[in-house]
């Protein structure tokens, strides 16, 4: 009786160890390189500066910035512009940045980057370097010939810049960095048209007359 009593103590100590051990390195990480279960995945951090010229000698601080098409995960720069996100997905990103003084507004965007596997659970992946200008806002505008739905969006994909269709077909979107977009425009859940488009700062780019695929 004792012997099964200890061998039943022995394989339960087991069992928790394995539990106790899987918890920690996240369903498979270790410190030899294995990226471990989907929940250390998600460990980048990316850091910068906020200037006003390519060199990056004019540095601009109380700078509003966001991820991708998340406006919720916000970030502010600091003194010298320097920022700091954490918390990345694998994949790639690309960072917005808008700064407002008065009636003063200026946007900026960053390169895309690509945030890569992770080599141990214990060392997230860090991208350094990325300097995002800033300038004068853009805009859009354009038209829609066949317009028979009231529900048309506007998008530029992968960020938060979108407007509404308006009910006689014009379209408006101001304040957008400067950059290469892909714009859609989508009925409820389905993209009826897609066009790549370049804004230049302080410019309005006029598209004229789309017509929607039937």
């Amino acid at each position: 009786m004792s012997s099964l009593k200890y061998l039943l103590s022995s394989l339960l100590l087991m069992l928790l160890v394995s539990c106790s051990s899987t918890k920690e390195n996240g369903g498979g990480g270790t410190e030899t390189g294995d990226p471990g279960a989907t929940a250390e995945l998600k460990s980048g951090l990316i850091a910068g500066k906020t200037v006003l010229d390519k060199s990056a000698n004019i540095t601009i601080e109380d700078v509003t910035l966001w991820l991708d098409d998340n406006s919720n995960q916000k970030s502010y720069s600091r003194e010298n512009g320097d920022f700091l996100i954490e918390n990345l997905s694998l994949g790639e990103h690309v960072i917005y940045a808008q700064w407002k003084k008065d009636d003063i507004i200026l946007m900026g965007k960053s390169d895309t980057f690509q945030l890569g596997i992770v080599t141990s659970h214990q060392k997230p992946f860090i991208y350094l370097g990325q300097s995002i200008v800033l300038t004068e806002p853009a805009s859009l505008i354009g038209m829609i010939a066949n317009n028979d739905s009231s529900e048309l969006k506007l998008k530029l994909k992968n960020s938060i810049f979108q407007t509404a269709v308006m009910s006689n077909g014009s379209f408006e979107l101001i304040n957008v960095p400067a950059g290469s977009y892909t714009l859609e425009i989508s009925s409820g859940n389905k993209i009826v048209y897609s066009q790549e488009v370049e804004l230049t700062s302080s410019e309005t780019l006029d598209l004229g007359l789309i017509t929607l695929n039937p």
